[in-house]
């Protein structure tokens, strides 16, 4: 009983590792508000952003 599960386990993670399917991916989204608060922050970008107007289209798109 417990090697048949077994197999049945390793079959299972064998067909989802190499099935090329992405089953538990998450999505990555960008947060505009909060990339545009970062960019200021941060000490190396400050000038750019000083001769630069970035905006956001979208709430879930990055600034452009």
């Amino acid at each position: 009983m417990k090697t048949g599960v077994v197999y049945l386990s390793a079959i299972l993670i064998c067909l989802f590792a190499f099935s090329g399917e992405k089953i538990f991916a998450q999505s990555p989204t960008a947060d505009c508000q909060g990339t545009l608060r970062a960019w200021k922050a941060d000490v190396s970008l400050r000038g750019y952003m000083k001769t630069h107007n970035c905006r956001c289209i979208a709430s879930n798109r990055a600034p452009v």
